[in-house]
């Protein structure tokens, strides 16, 4: 495989568990984080310029949190 990005396009938190592969998430100006199969990752919301870049092809659970439910519902 040749290496992928592309952009993390998430408004809230998010957690990755890698279960195949490697990779990395960069941002302009700030320390890349890389990855690998094992690896949980918390993602924050938001985060801006943020890309993941993949080196191998890869497998994660990607597990997002539900928005609040209005006052009423609950």
């Amino acid at each position: 495989m040749e290496s992928f990005e592309q952009e993390i396009p998430y408004d809230q938190p998010a957690v990755w568990m890698v279960l195949e592969g490697e990779g990395e998430i960069a941002r302009d100006g700030v320390e890349t984080v890389s990855f690998t199969r094992g690896d949980t990752l918390l993602i924050p919301a938001n985060m801006s310029d943020a890309k993941v870049i993949l080196k191998k092809d890869s497998v994660w659970l990607d597990v997002t949190f539900p928005k609040a439910m209005p006052a009423e519902v609950i």
